[in-house]
Parts: structure tokens; sequence; C-alpha cells
């Protein structure tokens, strides 16, 4: 009872729509586990490049990262309507997709929020910015295909990465809205 609880409401894994690799399914179904993977490379190339900085992207930039969003909610409107057959990899290529392109709102955005020397000025944009991340996601989309335990540790690790900072960022941020809210101004 406990496990069906933790595999249907926490994790989201059934195992006819998990990703398997080596003999192992990773922990969520195989949308969830690109939404998570995606954000985790979307998180941990900003930490790695854009550490230095805490300015909010460009309007080109986060533009572009919209059109990144769009391919998951065609891929569940087409499943949904019936036209066409569900695919674990194309569920999985859009979650990569989404989870990378969500990650390039949300990540800045709280670091704004966070930080006290946020500096409001644009990122500029550069398809360096885009290029490094598409290669990551282009590169976890084929590694399952390894179908061997290095790649499961891969997929695994950062499908981890990108649920905790996703739960993590949200956790803190409504932590710091609470805060202020519960907190009186003077003026």
């Amino acid at each position: 009872m406990f496990e069906f609880l933790i595999n249907t409401y926490i994790l989201h894994w059934e195992p006819s729509r998990a990703i398997w690799i080596g003999g192992h399914t990773l922990s969520w179904d195989a949308r969830c586990s690109g939404i998570y993977i995606g954000f985790g490379i979307g998180v941990l190339y900003q930490v790695a490049i854009d550490w230095k900085m805490r300015k909010s992207p460009s309007a080109n930039f986060l533009l572009t990262k919209t059109i990144f969003l769009f391919p998951l909610f065609f891929d569940v409107f087409t499943i949904r309507y019936g036209l066409r057959a569900p695919s674990n990899d194309m569920r999985y290529l859009t979650g990569l997709f989404f989870g990378e392109a969500f990650s390039a709102y949300l990540y800045p955005a709280f670091i704004i929020m966070v930080s006290a020397k946020a500096n409001d000025l644009m990122l500029s944009y550069s398809l360096k910015r885009l290029a490094l991340p598409l290669i990551l996601i282009v590169f976890m989309f084929f590694l399952k295909e390894w179908n061997n335990v290095l790649a499961f540790g891969i997929l695994e690790l950062t499908g981890i990465a990108g649920f905790l900072s996703l739960f993590g960022i949200l956790a803190i941020g409504m932590l710091k809205a609470f805060i202020n809210i519960s907190s009186p101004k003077t003026v």
C-alpha cells in the first residue's frame, strides 16, 4: 500500500511509462524523468556558467526558451485527443526540453529574489547560452540508449538533482514570501 502511494503520487511512476536502462527504471515516468533531468541540466548549467551573474535573462533569450516549452503541450494534446499513439521516447524528449526551458525562467527569478544585491540588467542573448544546454539535452536523450548502469546512474542523479533543486527553489521561495508577508514593513 505504502509503495503504491509513493510510486503513484510522489514519484509518478508506472512500469509501462517508465524508461528502462540496464534492467533498472528511472524513478519517475518518462515525461517526469525528462522534466527533472532537463531542469537539472538547466540549473547545473546556470550554476556552472552563470554563477557570477545576478542578472535577469533578456527578453529574446526567454522568448527562445519559450519555444522549447511548447513541444510538451503539443505531445500531451495529440495523445489526449487520439491524434497519435503515445511514445515514451517522445514523452522523455519533450520533458527534457520543457524542464530545461522552465529552469531558464525559474532559476534566475529565484536568484534575483534571494539575492540582496541583484542587478536588473539583462543578460546578453547569445547562441552559446542556447547551444550547450541543447547539446546536453540531446546527449541525455541518447544516453538512455546505452542501456548500462553508468547511463542509468548519470540520468538518475541528474533527475534527482533537478527534482531537489526544483523542490528547494519552490520551498525557499515560499519561505521567503512567508517571511516577507509576516514581517511588518517600516516606512
